[in-house]
């Protein structure tokens, strides 16, 4: 993503006010490996992640609290990890009825699946089903006859 990175920082640099409040976030595993391949991010700060999926989590959720415009509460970075741990654990279920892969899964269906469970969670007296024969984003509700 070096080229697309570039093209944004340029952007930003040479624009007009409104595109310089334009804001992104840099990561990579160590916090200056950076400098040995590209020496053009001097004076951008690099978040380190250190190859850790709850620290890249943590440091994703730090930068959107920090950045976002309406003031809104979000939840901390460890329980949106736990979270989503939680639907990494229904994943295969929710596959299953969907009658989806879940090892082969393209990113709309891993959506549509994310947004099954989220409606399931929260709506927790009906279950999400899909529609036979619809778009694979649209779904079916039904009362929830076992309690979880």
């Amino acid at each position: 993503m070096p080229l697309e990175l570039g093209l944004f920082l340029g952007a930003k640099k040479f624009s007009g006010r409104t595109k310089r409040r334009k804001v992104c976030l840099v990561m990579d595993t160590e916090r200056y490996r950076y400098r040995n391949f590209c020496s053009d991010l001097a004076g951008v700060d690099i978040e380190a992640h250190s190859g850790d999926i709850l620290e890249l989590v943590r440091v994703v959720r730090n930068w959107l609290r920090t950045n976002q415009e309406v003031e809104e509460i979000i939840p901390s970075g460890d329980h949106i990890f736990e979270r989503y741990k939680q639907f990494l654990a229904k994943l295969p279920e929710f596959c299953e009825r969907f009658r989806l892969n879940p090892k082969a899964i393209i990113f709309r269906d891993y959506i549509s699946v994310l947004e099954a469970w989220l409606l399931e969670r929260m709506c927790c007296n009906f279950v999400v089903e899909p529609k036979v024969g619809v778009d694979d984003r649209q779904f079916s509700w039904s009362q929830r006859t076992d309690r979880e």
